[in-house]
């Protein structure tokens, strides 16, 4: 990411300056292992209404439970390039309790 990049995401989400190095690291260590595009990242970090201040157990859950369910990593980021705020549903496990809801 450059640093036009950064900008544009404390823009959007002003407490991104008040996250620990470690936090941003494990967050950036997850878009690699699912091959997510600059554009995805941005998107999912500006638009998401606060991703980056959740704990990223949160992120990664997402993707786990939707796995469980038959979704494939690549579907849950065309889930995220549509829906950015889809990335918080999994705060206490949400996701999983809608799903047995349902």
């Amino acid at each position: 990411m450059e640093m036009k990049d950064l900008v544009k995401i404390f823009r959007a989400f002003p407490l991104f300056i008040c996250q620990g190095i470690w936090k941003i690291k494990t967050f950036n260590g997850y878009f690699k292992n699912y091959h997510m595009t600059k554009s995805q990242i941005l998107n999912v970090c500006m638009n998401s209404g606060g991703m980056l201040a959740s704990k990223d157990s949160n992120f990664k859950g997402v993707f786990d439970t939707l796995k469980i369910q038959g979704l494939s990593a690549k579907d849950v980021l065309s889930i995220l390039d549509i829906y950015p705020e889809f990335a918080l549903q999994n705060r206490q496990q949400m996701l999983l309790k809608k799903i047995l809801y349902i």
